[in-house]
């Protein structure tokens, strides 16, 4: 029923589906977001057959068509940017008429699940115990981080899973007990709460619950959370990493968000994952360009999305981007060098001369800022004394092992003694300039290039 109501909306705005629209991926991920409520998935439908309809409206008021984008918004796209204001009123509504206890708890689960993941009760537990930032709400809820001295946490999560509004059991123990689904009330104890694991059944009021917070809650939240995640993984895997990133990045800890990026981007990389490897490197890199915004570094650049930004980037800007920290400076070079070595491997079986094009001048760009940043590590700790390098927290032998495997994905010839002297730098800068000047600059590029390929 819900995908007929979305059918005959296309319809209505005449909206076209072209060969670029996964149909039925377009289907499940509208459904996914409006957990299949027919009020959201109607608004959904209509907010993104308004985009499409204005953009082929534009199209045609274009007379030489030049200045239109001619490649019409991806629907997955506008659905993943859509923010209905009918569906946020809705949402809304409802919240206000909840308990401030009900709010704060949600409120905190909104965050928790901000990236996707499901939240459990400790999160919850450890956010109310250690952040801050409650005392923040809105004037109108600004007692609400009180009512849990009066009101268990357990109570509290128990009635809100019996009224089966918001957030459900996505996982449970085999030790669980048996809950029909719909039972009217829950009754679970501290033990079988904490072992459960929850999620929203509908991101779209996840989504505008989360938009409710003061932009300093959310900063503060996600640097508690960050927290959390830091003492459950001592030792974390790929899916925590990333995890940890997310709340790293949006507490402002651009810094903390960078190491983990790569280290992920790194496990997968030596999986094999490549495909996945970018991804992560490629998030890392907005880090260092976080950093770089942080530290008021090339923010005279135009607005255009640039992958390097630290072309004749002064030793003191790096200093003052990274904070004086060898360590990160040598993640930052670390992450530039695979992101390089990717496209250059992308280049090798891409087909469209435009993509290799915009991938070669990307790649050049990255090896021009690890280039500089590496000079800048050699000024500060002259010679090739293990022990300077030690101290600065940059393992230059590894940055260097790095740069042979750009060479290895290039169609550069590099000289055996280069090789044999690997572990020089001096020898290392004159064979990178060989690797760069082999890499094709790109002498004509579109306007506008995604940020990514």
């Amino acid at each position: 029923a819900n995908r007929a109501v979305v059918d005959d909306i296309f319809e209505l705005f005449d909206i076209a589906i072209t060969d670029a629209d996964d149909v039925q991926t377009v289907y499940r991920k509208m459904f996914a977001l409006s957990g299949g409520n027919p009020l959201y998935t109607a608004e959904l439908a209509k907010g993104i057959a308004q985009k499409r309809a204005a953009w082929f409206a534009s199209i045609r008021e274009e007379e030489e068509g030049e200045e239109a984008d001619p490649v019409p918004p991806s629907l997955i796209k506008l659905l993943e940017e859509m923010r209905p204001a009918r569906v946020e009123e809705v949402v809304y509504f409802r919240f206000d008429q909840l308990d401030p206890a009900w709010q704060t708890i949600l409120k905190l689960a909104a965050m928790a699940a901000s990236n996707g993941a499901p939240f459990t009760v400790p999160m919850l537990q450890f956010l109310l115990a250690n952040d801050k930032s409650l005392s923040a709400h809105t004037p109108k809820n600004s007692s609400a981080h009180l009512a849990f001295e009066d009101n268990d946490l357990a109570n509290t999560i128990n009635y809100i899973l019996s009224t089966g509004e918001f957030i459900y059991i996505k996982n449970m123990s085999l030790a669980t007990p048996i809950v029909d689904r719909g039972n009217a009330h829950i009754d679970f104890d501290n033990d079988v709460l904490n072992s459960l694991s929850l999620s929203w059944h509908i991101s779209m009021e996840q989504r505008a619950i989360y938009e409710l917070m003061l932009d300093e809650q959310k900063i503060s939240l996600h640097a508690t959370m960050a927290k959390y995640l830091q003492t459950l993984h001592p030792s974390p895997d790929i899916t925590a990493l990333h995890e940890l990133a997310h709340h790293q990045s949006l507490s402002r800890d651009y810094a903390g968000a960078l190491r983990s990026y790569h280290q992920s981007g790194s496990l997968l990389h030596a999986k094999g994952d490549d495909r996945a490897a970018l991804s992560h490197f490629t998030a890392a890199q907005r880090m260092v360009s976080q950093l770089r915004a942080a530290a008021g570094v090339n923010d005279h650049q135009s607005q255009q999305p640039q992958p390097g930004g630290f072309k004749g980037c002064t030793l003191e800007q790096m200093q003052a981007v990274f904070a004086h920290d060898g360590s990160l400076v040598d993640v930052a070079v670390r992450t530039l060098l695979r992101l390089a070595e990717s496209l250059l491997i992308f280049t090798r079986t891409c087909e469209d001369a435009q993509l290799t094009t915009l991938a070669h001048r990307n790649a050049r760009v990255f090896l021009e800022q690890a280039t500089t940043m590496l000079e800048h590590l050699m000024h500060q700790a002259p010679g090739a004394e293990s022990k300077n390098h030690e101290k600065m927290g940059v393992d230059f032998d590894a940055l260097v092992a790095l740069f042979w495997e750009c060479f290895a994905v290039s169609s550069v010839q590099v000289p055996q003694a280069y090789r044999d002297t690997e572990s020089s730098l001096e020898i290392m800068m004159e064979a990178i300039a060989a690797l760069k000047a082999s890499v094709p600059a790109s002498a004509q590029l579109v306007d506008e290039v995604e940020e990514d390929v």
